[in-house]
This record gives C-alpha cells, sequence and structure tokens, in this order.
C-alpha cells in the first residue's frame, strides 16, 4: 500500500507541472517552486520536474533545484531571500551591482587576512574596525562591509559560505570564480547580465551596452535610464574580475578554467538546490564554469581526482557527494 502511495505522489508531481500548480518562470528565467500542498510539497521537491508555460517567450524549468516553500493552503507566494527557512537554499533578489561591482579583490584581501574558522563578528571588525581595505571614513568601510556581507554571506553558519571557505585555499586561481558563483546567486541583476557574455564565442566583443540590454530585459520597468546604464558598466567590471571578460574599456570574451575547486563548489551549491547526480551542474551558476556540452561528468572527475567530491559512476547512474566541502570528513 505504501508503494501504491508513493508511485502516485511521483506521478501526481510529475502532471502538475503541466497546469502550473507547483512551478512558474520568475523573471529570471529559473523555476521557482509554489508549494500550498503540504505532504505534495515535501514529495515533489526530490523530483526533477519540466514545464513550459502556454507562452513562448516563457520557459521554466526546474529540475529540483529551487527549494519550495509551504505557504497556508491556498496561498501562493513566490519564494525570496526573506522567505529562506531552515537553511534552504534560493536564488536571492539583490540588485547590489547597479551600484558597485561584486568586489572580488576586496573579498580576496578580507579572506586572506580573516582566519577560515574565525566567527562572524571577525569579518566586520576586519572591514569596519580595522579598514583592512582602506576606506577613508567609516561610512564607506560600513557600506563595503555591507555589500560584501549581502553578496557573500560572512557568516560561518551559512553552508554557502561555509563551503566557500573550504573551498578557498585549494586554488588561488580558482577564487574568483567561485567568489562570481556565490554572488551570482545572490544578485539579480549579475545574473541577468549573464546572458549578454554567455551568447558570446571568446574573442568576441562586448560592450557596456550589451549589458545594459540584457539587463533592461528583466529590469528595464524598475530602473531608471541612469541606473540601467550603471549596471552595463558595473556588471562588465564583474565579469572582468571573474574572467569572464578582459579589458578596460574594450571587453574581450575569455574562456574560464573550470578550475576543480569551482566546479566542486558549483555543484554543491546544486545539490543544496536540490539537484542530484550530474545535475549539481545542470544548474544556472555552473554556467560560469564554460564546460563544454557533454563534459559535465569530466569537470566532476577532476573534482574527485583532488579529493574534492566524492563520485561514483556505475552505468548511467551517477552518485555525487561532498564530505570535504559539508565538513563531515
Amino acid at each position: 500500500m505504501l508503494a501504491m502511495l508513493w508511485n502516485l505522489s511521483v506521478a501526481i508531481c510529475r502532471y502538475l507541472p503541466s497546469l502550473g500548480l507547483i512551478t512558474r518562470t520568475n523573471e529570471f528565467g529559473t523555476g521557482v517552486r509554489w508549494v500550498g500542498w503540504g505532504h505534495f510539497g515535501r514529495i515533489c521537491r526530490r523530483f526533477p520536474l519540466t514545464c513550459r508555460t502556454s507562452t513562448a517567450k516563457q520557459r521554466c524549468v526546474s529540475w529540483g533545484s529551487l527549494p519550495a516553500y509551504r505557504s497556508h493552503v491556498g496561498v501562493r507566494r513566490q519564494m525570496t531571500v526573506s522567505d529562506a527557512q531552515e537553511g534552504h537554499f534560493v536564488l536571492g533578489s539583490l540588485r547590489t551591482t547597479a551600484s558597485h561591482t561584486i568586489g572580488v579583490p576586496h573579498l580576496i584581501e578580507l579572506l586572506r587576512a580573516v582566519p577560515a574558522d574565525a566567527p562572524q563578528e571577525r569579518y566586520r571588525e576586519a572591514v569596519v574596525d580595522d579598514n583592512l581595505l582602506g576606506r577613508p571614513t567609516q561610512a564607506g568601510r560600513q557600506r563595503s562591509f555591507r555589500h560584501l556581507r549581502e553578496l557573500y554571506f560572512l557568516d560561518p553558519s551559512r553552508r554557502e559560505f561555509a563551503a566557500l571557505r573550504r573551498l578557498w585555499d585549494v586554488d588561488a586561481g580558482a577564487q574568483p570564480l567561485i567568489a562570481g558563483i556565490l554572488a551570482f546567486t545572490r544578485d539579480g541583476i549579475l545574473r541577468a547580465s549573464f546572458s549578454a557574455v554567455q551568447q558570446v564565442p571568446p574573442g568576441g566583443i562586448i560592450t557596456s551596452d550589451d549589458l545594459t540590454k540584457a539587463v533592461a530585459v528583466v529590469y528595464g520597468a524598475d530602473l531608471s535610464e541612469a541606473t540601467l546604464g550603471k549596471t552595463g558598466r558595473n556588471t562588465g567590471a564583474c565579469w572582468t574580475q571573474t574572467g569572464h571578460l578582459a579589458g578596460r574599456t574594450k571587453k574581450v570574451r575569455q574562456s574560464v578554467e573550470a578550475f576543480p575547486a569551482a566546479v566542486a563548489y558549483a555543484a554543491y551549491l546544486g545539490h543544496l538546490a536540490g539537484s542530484r547526480g550530474a545535475g549539481v551542474l545542470g544548474t544556472p551558476w555552473a554556467a560560469l564554469l564554460d564546460v563544454p556540452a557533454g563534459a559535465a561528468l569530466d569537470a566532476l572527475r577532476r573534482a574527485h581526482a583532488q579529493g574534492l567530491i566524492d563520485l561514483l559512476v556505475a552505468g548511467n547512474v551517477v552518485d555525487v557527494s561532498f564530505p570535504m566541502i559539508d565538513g563531515s570528513r
């Protein structure tokens, strides 16, 4: 009887998305789970779901990557950062890059100075009290700390940041990419701008206007023309910091190296978001790795060879676990 009920639950979970009852597209083109179904909400989180809206322009792909939010029965709510409960992973809706870059050089300097086992308060002390980043005013120090905290948490109790710290010193070359992956999951404007970067082949030119147009597709109704212009310049600087672009005024698309530490981090965030097997690299932020189509398993094998993840492959079955990253080993 239990087996029959389970199979029925699975079938319902796979059918309801076509009716738009569980998933729907958000403004970033990623699946956002809507659940007011109690038991089914807990079950459906275990299965990859794919749905398409009736409009050709909208597509929702929910590969089990975004956590469910159980609201009152009959009430549907979009999960945002403030809705995160019990440490669930959610895509952030920050707009930090409307006014600033993601500050990768500042993060590198901060994590070099603060020990990996330091408490949360030590990060604030380093930036605000000790003025590690060399800001001339108290307000500037507090602002720098706020932006870094928004994008990277700077909180060891957050699994995303704790994993970042465990992988940070594995390979200094991977640090900008690891930082960019976490910032991508936190900042909506940065995510929106990546479409302009992703569609250009290595060696191609990307202008500030290209990035502005990509952001405008998502935020055009919410941001002024002046602010949109700033997003183009700021996100251009961000993608230069992560290694996807090169040059100051003339931005040239570069292929980034998929460092095993960065692959392991992107995969771990995919795991936190609900993906399993090779699907841990089927997430939007894994696209930052520039891993060629069909090469995700090879990238995972390289991370496994360095002891960063555990990988078991048996035929078509792929199992990925993260004892080094989650601290269980």
